[in-house]
């Protein structure tokens, strides 16, 4: 199938969204965009309505491969360990070679963690996971609760500690925030 002319320039724009964040931070206006796309603010706007639009848009590109990736890691993995860790390592890679692309699309769409462009996607994820044969948690209220506070254990911490916790490697950041997840999953 082949693109329309308005999705090849969605994609140009995104693209150019991402030099951006790369280039000027999280922080980046939508001028800025604009600008490095080499269009004018309202060409942007016909394409996304917001910021968040924009950082949702952007999400949705990015959880096509992340959440497949985490989708297998936590649903095929053979034991909770295992999985939970492969997923702290996928988020913990992702967070530290595209710290600020990382950090739009957490706070993109508002403070709220189930705002946040992908994390209501994470979180669902970790809702069947939780739910799941690996720890088979039998109430899916309480598994959606432990999942946002799993969640938001992660996407709060790994930035926190990328900088400021300089000593630490990224393996033992993924160590670290595996062994407090599995201690909480495990007092199920």
């Amino acid at each position: 199938m082949t693109a329309t002319r308005a999705e090849v320039k969605r994609e140009a724009l995104l693209d150019a969204a991402v030099r951006a964040l790369r280039s000027r931070g999280a922080d980046v206006s939508m001028n800025e965009i604009a600008g490095e796309a080499g269009v004018t603010k309202p060409v942007l706007y016909q394409h996304f309505d917001s910021k968040a639009g924009l950082a949702e848009a952007l999400g949705d590109r990015y959880l096509a491969d992340l959440g497949v990736t985490l989708n297998d890691l936590l649903l095929e993995s053979p034991d909770a360990a295992t999985a939970v860790t492969a997923g702290v390592r996928v988020f913990v890679s992702f967070a530290a070679t595209e710290p600020e692309l990382f950090r739009f699309l957490m706070e993109g769409a508002g403070p709220a963690i189930d705002d946040s462009p992908m994390a209501e996607s994470m979180i669902d994820l970790m809702v069947r996971f939780l739910t799941g044969p690996l720890v088979g948690l039998p109430d899916a209220r309480r598994a959606r609760i432990w999942g946002v506070a799993l969640m938001s254990t992660v996407i709060s911490t790994v930035p926190w500690a990328l900088a400021h916790e300089p000593d630490a490697t990224r393996a033992s950041l993924v160590e670290d925030l595996s062994a407090l997840l599995l201690r909480g999953i495990g007092g199920s």
